[in-house]
């Protein structure tokens, strides 16, 4: 079901970035209580199917995934609108990924997530630059 979601949000990134916000640099657009609010719609979702497949997740590891993965979706749509702090949630979930396949002893996931989060550091970092960048091309 995951799988499906991410094939979707790949298609309306594309849809996004090559057709509707084409010139459209990367910008910390959402204010703190922007952010807050997904956040708590997040947790919100996460409730709701905690309690509707209760008995689908009944160890701690398999609900922080459930988090986890919520989160991820919420962070791919950030990441389509161009939005630079979802760099934040990426290195925030990658170190969570990490922590959490190390105690599976999922090793080699571990490894991978903490790359991919060396990977959100440094991608933070280019954001930022286009985004100083789009600051004063527009002044």
């Amino acid at each position: 079901m995951l799988n499906i979601v991410y094939a979707i949000q790949g298609i309306f990134g594309f849809m996004q970035w090559q057709f509707i916000q084409k010139n459209n640099y990367p910008s910390f657009r959402l204010k703190l209580k922007e952010h807050l609010f997904l956040i708590a719609f997040t947790l919100a979702i996460f409730a709701i199917l905690l309690l509707s497949f209760k008995s689908h997740f009944q160890s701690r590891a398999m609900q922080l995934d459930l988090l986890l993965a919520l989160f991820c979706i919420l962070t791919t749509f950030l990441e389509i609108k161009k939005e630079t702090a979802c760099w934040y949630y990426w290195i925030s979930l990658n170190a969570l990924y990490t922590v959490l396949y190390s105690y599976q002893n999922l090793y080699g996931y571990a490894v991978l997530m903490f790359a991919l989060g060396l990977f959100s550091i440094w991608a933070l970092k280019e954001w930022t630059k286009k985004s100083k960048t789009e600051l004063i091309l527009s002044t």
